[in-house]
């Protein structure tokens, strides 16, 4: 699968949909945007060890999401991939710093950051940046 492809499949869109998050048309990107939803809601009521490996998979998958759509912008050329791309690192500094506490076994901080600050980030960074670079893909393709 490229980068490029369009479709959305239903399976990320029923997941988007029943979580009130935009299907935005770019196959990729919407099965990253379900995938890290899922996560989160699974994140919502893990506990100890679970919430460790669920917050690992989580991070791994946001460096793997992020890495894919900073490809994307590298190769439309996107004016905004500077802007974009500090926020997805600024959240990867986050998710890494609670990665590390959260093996050490010191998952409070952890779990507030996914209840409280990750699930907002991630509606406004799909519905605001992410919108905006799909619609501009779309436009060059």
């Amino acid at each position: 699968m490229s980068v490029t492809e369009t479709a959305t499949d239903a399976a990320a869109a029923d997941v988007l949909e029943a979580h009130n998050q935009p299907v935005l048309g770019h196959a990729i990107i919407d099965r990253d945007h379900a995938e890290a939803t899922e996560l989160l809601e699974r994140l919502k009521t893990a506990e100890g060890s679970e919430f460790v490996t669920l917050f690992c998979e989580l991070d791994d998958h946001l460096n793997a999401h992020f890495k894919r759509e900073n490809t994307l912008m590298t190769l439309f050329s996107y004016p905004q991939q500077d802007e974009h791309s500090a926020d997805h690192t600024r959240v990867l500094g986050d998710m890494a710093r609670f990665r590390q506490r959260a093996e050490q076994g010191r998952i409070r901080f952890a779990k507030a950051y996914v209840s409280d600050q990750l699930p907002g980030w991630l509606g406004l960074h799909i519905s605001t940046m992410d919108a905006a670079l799909v619609r501009y893909v779309n436009e060059k393709s």
